[in-house]
């Protein structure tokens, strides 16, 4: 089966998957954790990788060549769709393998989190009516369980600067975040389990192990 995590940075996701790993461990039940997000995969950080590596570009040029790329509507166009081509192969193929050697998978970010990604990163560009976005929600596996973490602006960016987190948002996109996780149409909010993790972590982890109970306990 499939566990999906979403929210957004310093909401506790990786704290979670980590003390339901350990859960799982402790109870003999085979898992897998998968991080992913459209235009991370170890696909393409593999040719950014190999690419830096060519050109021998500096932290500074890099930025500013990517700025200078990503502000062309054409550019932005083309990486979403390496981005989405790459996603369904991930998804669709090597996501599946693992849900099928192993009882349980445990997806940190999934489709929704890449939806809210690219809609604040290029909302110029109307992605999701485009072929290879109807695909990949077609053919993704559905997940068994999904878990939307959500906590305050404030708190975000509490968490972020105690974790000095050098890719950080700024306060306005973390609104424009928050506000999209919780009234986006494009997933069904009666088959997500949101949760406020300004409570205490093991408050938490315990809402997530009683959703899960009825299947953890087989």
């Amino acid at each position: 089966m499939l566990v999906v995590f979403s929210g957004i940075d310093g909401a506790g996701k990786s704290t979670q998957i980590k003390l339901l790993s350990e859960y799982l461990c402790k109870k003999n039940i085979s898992y897998a954790t998968v991080w992913s997000r459209g235009g991370y995969t170890p696909g393409i950080e593999l040719i950014k990788k190999i690419y830096r590596k060519l050109f021998s570009f500096n932290s500074l040029s890099q930025k500013n060549k990517r700025d200078e790329l990503m502000s062309n509507k054409k550019i932005n166009y083309l990486w979403i769709c390496i981005a989405l081509l790459d996603l369904l192969i991930y998804y669709t193929v090597f996501l599946r393998l693992k849900i099928l050697t192993k009882k349980i998978v445990i997806c940190d970010r999934y489709l929704y989190d890449t939806f809210i990604d690219f809609s604040l990163n290029f909302p110029e560009i109307n992605f999701s009516e485009k072929l290879l976005w109807k695909l990949l929600r077609k053919l993704s596996p559905k997940p068994n369980f999904s878990f939307l973490l959500m906590i305050s602006t404030k708190e975000s960016i509490s968490r972020s600067k105690k974790k000095n987190d050098p890719f950080a948002e700024d306060i306005k996109k973390i609104e424009q975040r928050i506000k999209l996780y919780e009234n986006s149409t494009y997933f069904d909010h009666n088959q997500v389990n949101t949760i406020d993790c300004m409570k205490n972590i093991d408050q938490v982890l315990n809402e997530i192990l009683t959703s899960m109970s009825a299947v953890l306990n087989k």
